[in-house]
């Protein structure tokens, strides 16, 4: 697979939405659910979020940027 221009190391804020205080709370708000099974096969960009302080919590609820990028235990599995 070659891509360009893609986000392969993820998304860590709302769109530009990075700063300020309303951006601070949504921020917050979506990294709460972001790793939910709800929002992570109805909202496309949630397969994209990439939480650095919950690393655990991406590599085992996020659903498509952890296979993307080879980063689980498990890479490239063939079931």
């Amino acid at each position: 697979y070659i891509s360009i221009a893609g986000p392969h190391m993820g998304v860590y804020t709302f769109p530009h939405c990075a700063d300020g205080f309303i951006c601070d709370a949504i921020n917050w708000v979506l990294r709460l659910g972001v790793y939910t099974t709800l929002s992570q096969w109805i909202v496309g960009p949630a397969g994209y979020f990439k939480d650095v302080g919950s690393y655990k919590s991406y590599l085992d609820y996020c659903s498509y940027l952890p296979d993307l990028n080879n980063e689980k235990a498990v890479k490239n599995a063939t079931v």
